[in-house]
Order: structure tokens, then C-alpha cells, then sequence
């Protein structure tokens, strides 16, 4: 295979070939010496054609070896990331064991915290309450059972004896004392009207809470600020055209005390509604059945 000298020279002999076909003698001169230098001056083309070509390589290596370096000093820096990621990682799981650790320091703080606030409670009294309609306190409070009794009190067609409904123990007992000639009466209670349990006898428990103050807030069933609630429910006393009783808070979730409902009577708990005219509506509603809270502080 001829190479690109030898393709020049050949044209160059051609040319010369045809031009001294062509021109006179005169011009033949001329023309060999313009000849002669484009050859030389396409040999000197060719012979640096090498140069050029190493000089081309050794750039290229060049860059190829600044890459490679930069491409090592990546390496390393990934490395080295990597590192401090799983150093990091290390550190985060000392660091959730020690959470973890005051967690359970924290609870148990609290835990002599809350036994050393019942202490106090105790020592200085505290407050105690009764909660009707339930057989138990409230278990998302303080409050601690007493005891558990059952509603009695006067008769609903009975004008006299006392007005208030009593929580009698379920335990009772006497003194032997004799039945007097002339006496008050005590019964039993049951609901009058209160969806699935009507009949039913009326239970209640004596709760102890550790604050010092309990109040029942009637037409709510927020506590005030500050205040601590027991429990929430709504307002009950004797049906509106019998004799007065007292207003009480039963539990708004009340249960019976036992499975009994025969129609005995006694004291007997009604729903009390809302009845507008002196009672301003709004803000209370006509025939709505009235709330109440028992609250602590």
C-alpha cells in the first residue's frame, strides 16, 4: 500500500509530465522549481506528521493520567464519607440506647413523683366525692373507691322524710336499737325512663381523690380552668310533678346494680331537661337533657 509521499510524488511526476507536454522550454524551468519545492515542502509536512502525532499522545496520557488521579482522590473522599456515615450510625444507635435509658429514668421519676404526690394527698386529706350511677371511680384519675353502695333514700310519693339520696353500704349493719313509734322511712332508687335500665336499682361509689376541693358544675361538662375532671353526665332528681329531691350528677355511662328490675320504686331517678323562660335560651335549649361534671382541685 503506497503511502501519501508517494500518491504526491506520483501526481507531481504526472503534472510534470503534462506540463512539459504543454509548455515550452522556456517555461519548463519554472515550472521543475515550483515542483521541487512543493515537494519539499510536503516532505517537511510529512516528517513532522510523527511529531505532531507523539505530541497528540502524550497530551492524551496525560490527560488520562490527571483523570485517574482525580478519579483516586473520589475514591477516597467516598471512602471517607462512608466511614463517617457508619461512624455516624454508630453514634445514633449510642444515642437511641441512651434515650432509651433516660426514658426509663423519666418514667420512673415520674412514677415516685406521682406516689410521692398521692403521699402528700393523703396526708393532708384530699377531697372525696360521690359518683352515681357507677359501681367504681373513674380509672383514668387519682380517685380511689371507698366503697360501692347503692342509691336509697325517701319514696317518690312520701312528702317527708329527708330530700337528699343517700349511697348506702352494701354491707350494713345495727346497733340493736328498737323501732321507735313514730319514724321516717328509707327505700331503695331505681331509673325512671333512662334507655335500657329502666327499673333498674341505682348503684354508686364513694371516690377519694387527692385534691383538697371537688364541686359538681351543672350544664356542662368541662371543668372550669385549673379544675381536674372525675367525671361527666347528666343531671337526674325526681319526676317534676312528684316531691322534691335533690339534683344529682349520674355517671354518663350509668350501669344497674345488679339484674333486678322489678318496679319497687323508691327513690327514683329522672332525667332533668332544660325548660326555657327564666332560664335563658340560648344559651341553654328547650327539652334538652342537662349535663354536669364533678370536678377536682
Amino acid at each position: 500500500m503506497m503511502g501519501v509521499g508517494q500518491v504526491l510524488l506520483g501526481a507531481a511526476f504526472t503534472f510534470y509530465v503534462v506540463a512539459a507536454a504543454k509548455c515550452s522550454e522556456k517555461d519548463l524551468g519554472a515550472v521543475v522549481a515550483q515542483q521541487n519545492k512543493a515537494i519539499m515542502d510536503l516532505q517537511k509536512e510529512q516528517s513532522a506528521v510523527p511529531l505532531q502525532l507523539q505530541q497528540l499522545k502524550q497530551g492524551l496520557e496525560k490527560r488520562i493520567d490527571d483523570l485517574e488521579d482525580r478519579l483516586d482522590e473520589c475514591k477516597k473522599g467516598l471512602q471517607s464519607v462512608h466511614f463517617e456515615v457508619k461512624s455516624t450510625q454508630a453514634e445514633m444507635n449510642s444515642t437511641k440506647a441512651d434515650v432509651g435509658d433516660l426514658e426509663d429514668i423519666l418514667k420512673e421519676v415520674q412514677q415516685k413523683l406521682h406516689n410521692v404526690s398521692v403521699d402528700i394527698g393523703m396526708k393532708r386529706g384530699g377531697s372525696t366525692y360521690i359518683r352515681w350511677g357507677r359501681k367504681s371511680c373513674p380509672a383514668d384519675t387519682d380517685a380511689k373507691l371507698v366503697y360501692t353502695g347503692i342509691v336509697g333514700g325517701k319514696r317518690y310519693t312520701e312528702k317527708g322524710s329527708g330530700t337528699n339520696p343517700l349511697c348506702l353500704t352494701l354491707e350494713p349493719k345495727y346497733d340493736g336499737r328498737e323501732k321507735p313509734a313514730t319514724n321516717g322511712y328509707l327505700y331503695g332508687s331505681e331509673y325512671e325512663g333512662i334507655k335500657g335500665l329502666h327499673n333498674h336499682e341505682v348503684p354508686c361509689s364513694v371516690c377519694h381523690t387527692n385534691d383538697p376541693s371537688t364541686i359538681m358544675v351543672p350544664g356542662t361538662t368541662v371543668c372550669p380552668s385549673g379544675w381536674t375532671i372525675q367525671y361527666s353526665g347528666f343531671l337526674a332528681s325526681n319526676y317534676f310533678n312528684f316531691f322534691a329531691t335533690q339534683f344529682l350528677c349520674v355517671d354518663g355511662k350509668p350501669e344497674a346494680l345488679n339484674a333486678s328490675k322489678v318496679d319497687s320504686n323508691g327513690v327514683l331517678f329522672y332525667a332533668v331537661v332544660s325548660k326555657c323562660g327564666s332560664l335563658p335560651c340560648p344559651p341553654y335549649v328547650a327539652d334538652k337533657v342537662v349535663t354536669c361534671v364533678v370536678c377536682s382541685k
